[in-house]
């Protein structure tokens, strides 16, 4: 167990100083972004012209500028729904590149390689991640809709929590169901993560096939596979703790044009973070899925 968590934790150093390929993936980040940040850069800040500084004017001039920034705001929303398109393929993309390089084991991967396995899995990895998404939202449901909606009326006549016996017995019901959704979209994660692998080690077509067999390793190996994406989420996790205090800062105070670019920075080290610890957890998953062949 500590030597995947190490492998995991040395493998996100290792996509850290592959400054070529993360540097592909935030000007990316950036490209995607432009297209909302600078409509909306400008909408704020001629809004903001209407402020003055009388107090007792404030609350006229604030609802002034509320009302010519939302209509322009409102115009964004296509633009903003392709960006959220564009970056769920980015990170389809990044995956695929990442779990290459990690299946291959590729001592001195190049931007190119990362590029290449990118084009070349990025639709069979986007079928995965919808078979997962379909799981997850499957999950949610019997657990957050009607089913669990039913279990509640046969447990105590009502569909609502404060029917319960007791607040304890409410509470735990909550806290359980929040457990197995959290469980059960890991599981989910990890399924679609092995299945990854094994698309490209078996040269597979097949997005079932890939999820029935990373399904079948993580149901062999389950706390391996915890083990090794355990460690990268926990580096993750930490180093987004810290960037939260950077956002803290940045967001306190008025909307100057130096917070606002710190905001913007703020972002974009996430998005690095987010890539680097994911190919950590590929080179560890990819030494449990190798054992289990």
């Amino acid at each position: 167990m500590i030597a995947l968590a190490s492998k995991a934790l040395l493998g996100t150093v290792r996509a850290a100083c592959l400054w070529r390929i993360w540097g592909l993936l935030l000007l990316s980040q950036l490209a995607i972004a432009l297209p909302v940040v600078l409509p909306a850069g400008r909408a704020f800040r001629e809004a903001s012209n209407h402020r003055i500084e009388s107090p007792h004017f404030s609350l006229a001039t604030d609802f002034a500028a509320w009302s010519d920034l939302l209509p322009r705001l409102a115009l964004l929303e296509p633009v903003l729904a392709a960006v959220a398109f564009a970056a769920f393929a980015l990170g389809i993309a990044s995956s695929a590149g990442w779990a290459a390089l990690a299946a291959r084991g590729d001592l001195r991967p190049t931007a190119a390689a990362f590029c290449s396995a990118a084009g070349e899995y990025f639709f069979r990895f986007l079928r995965l991640a919808m078979i997962s998404l379909i799981a997850i939202a499957a999950l949610r449901w019997l657990l957050y809709g009607s089913p669990s909606e039913a279990l509640l009326r046969a447990w105590c006549g009502s569909e609502e929590l404060t029917e319960l016996s007791s607040e304890p017995v409410a509470r735990a019901f909550v806290r359980s169901r929040s457990t197995l959704f959290v469980v059960g979209t890991a599981a989910a994660v990890l399924a679609s993560d092995l299945g990854r692998l094994h698309l490209i080690r078996a040269g597979s077509h097949s997005a079932l096939a890939a999820i029935a067999v990373g399904v079948r390793r993580l149901m062999r190996s389950p706390l391996r596979c915890g083990t090794a994406a355990a460690a990268a989420f926990a580096l993750e996790i930490a180093l987004l703790y810290v960037i939260s205090f950077w956002v803290s800062a940045a967001s306190s105070g008025d909307a100057t044009q130096l917070n606002v670019a710190s905001l913007f920075v703020a972002t974009l080290a996430v998005g690095v973070i987010r890539e680097t610890t994911r190919a950590g957890r590929f080179a560890a998953l990819a030494a449990v899925s190798e054992d289990g062949r």
